[in-house]
């Protein structure tokens, strides 16, 4: 899947054991120790416990939801919120397996609700309950959240991404134990999927790092027939404050089964690329499906034909307001438009220059270089960005942009022929500093190293 175009890999804590994750965690830093990785905390989210075989709901049946934790069946099975059978009601509506599956309760005890299948479908073990019409007052971080939290940051994860999230508050949370763990500021992606969170969207992504439009909840949570509108206005909030947004759920869903997307698939993944968005996601695709590489093909495939679409398109206009970085990025990009440059190199510590560089859409291909491998694995997270990690610190910042020139020179990344608009902060080690742009042709910097490295051999041989 690496090979295909996989950028970054997601471990959902809502399934398996802390061994479990971490054993998963250290296979992917085993295989390729530059892919990033992000920790999906399960959030407030009401599931279906555990099935004893995946089974198919027939519409006009009857099935029940108990508090009792038990072993699933096609009559009934146990629920994660034992308070949800003492909040719904009769005639409330009950949805399973993002929405596929409709119940409406008709009778209810102390311990039990007996459900009539309005629509079915295919049920199987730790598979998601939603309750649209049920007075539910759940928020994250959850107990289990915590535990997660405690275990995985020893890890080093790259992202976290935050369920369910419905306020500010719940971001800030997550914080304070990270920040108790680590210096590291680790990134947060709030998952948005309620609609508590779309009418507190503008704080939530002020304090988030990025967000996730994790449409099967949020179809289920309001109309369907909204979400298209939701995820297009989502993208440009972010877009507008150059903060990633990562469009998810169901978008080469019939790949589960099939080796390949129906065309309506095709261009729901080209919509969301047309629309800005930093990285469209996989799920049940790569996580349970029978052709999980063929997928990431198939969406690697679609992300590249439709950007060199939008590559023809000036800049987008950055409408946040502006910082000494803001103008600095928007002017690198206005310049590599200008002269007709081949390649935008963003020499960065923190990630934050790239991020800027990004939020323009540039034409040219943006190549990050960075000593941080923290910073060059999350960097694949933007849009349109290639890092190189150097994996050494430099005395200067001419130092480290004719270094990183070089090597990517010396990869096969950039040709000796072409021409880069260069990004780079002139203080060393200060994060947020980006204040300095450079038009450099590649041959004269590597030209001016090599013959440099030959006077150091002679220089050495004749002492």
């Amino acid at each position: 899947m690496i090979d295909e175009g996989l950028d970054l890999i997601r471990l959902n804590m809502s399934h398996g054991t802390h061994d479990d994750a971490k054993r998963r965690f250290e296979l992917v830093r085993d295989v390729n120790d530059q892919i990033p990785i992000l920790f999906d905390l399960s959030g407030p989210k009401i599931r279906i416990g555990k099935m004893e075989n995946p089974v198919i709901l027939r519409t006009g049946d009857k099935f029940t939801l108990c508090k009792e934790e038990i072993v699933g069946n096609k009559l009934m099975a146990s629920v994660t919120y034992a308070d949800l059978i003492d909040l719904a009601e009769e005639g409330h509506n009950l949805f399973l397996n993002d929405g596929l599956i409709e119940l409406k309760v008709k009778e209810k005890s102390s311990s039990e609700l007996l459900c009539t299948i309005i629509n079915g479908g295919p049920l199987s073990s730790r598979k998601g309950v939603n309750a649209p019409d049920v007075p539910i007052f759940l928020y994250s971080p959850t107990k289990k959240d915590k535990s997660d939290l405690d275990f995985t940051i020893g890890l080093e994860p790259d992202f976290y991404s935050v369920s369910f999230v419905r306020r500010t508050k719940d971001i800030d949370e997550v914080k304070k134990i990270i920040s108790s763990h680590t210096t590291d500021k680790i990134p947060i992606i709030s998952k948005i999927e309620h609609k508590n969170a779309i009418t507190n969207i503008d704080e939530i992504i002020t304090v988030s790092d990025g967000i996730m439009v994790a449409r099967g909840d949020l179809g289920v949570e309001l109309p369907p027939e909204q979400v298209p509108l939701i995820q297009q206005s989502l993208v440009k909030k972010c877009n507008d404050v150059a903060k990633t947004c990562i469009v998810a759920t169901q978008m080469l869903e019939s790949m589960v089964m099939s080796p390949r997307s129906t065309r309506a698939e095709t261009s729901d993944v080209a919509n969301a690329i047309l629309q800005g968005a930093d990285a469209v996601m996989l799920s049940a695709e790569t996580a349970t499906g029978n052709y999980p590489i063929e997928a990431v093909s198939t969406m690697n495939r679609i992300i590249r034909t439709v950007e060199t679409k939008i590559k023809q398109k000036s800049g987008k206009k950055f409408s946040g307001k502006a910082t000494v970085a803001d103008s600095i990025g928007r002017a690198a990009v206005s310049l590599a438009s200008g002269l007709h440059a081949d390649y935008l190199l963003a020499y960065t510590r923190s990630g934050v220059t790239s991020q800027l560089v990004s939020k323009f859409r540039p034409t040219q291909p943006i190549i990050v270089i960075t000593p941080n491998i923290k910073t060059a694995r999350r960097s694949r997270m933007q849009w349109g960005v290639t890092p190189i990690w150097l994996k050494r610190d430099f005395n200067s910042t001419d130092e480290m942009i004719h270094s990183g020139m070089h090597q990517a020179h010396k990869i096969g990344m950039i040709e000796k022929e072409a021409n880069c608009v260069v990004v780079a902060g002139s203080l060393l080690g200060l994060p947020s500093s980006t204040n300095l742009i450079q038009y450099l042709n590649v041959n004269d910097i590597v030209s001016s190293m090599e013959a440099s490295e030959r006077f150091s051999k002679a220089y050495s041989i004749e002492n």
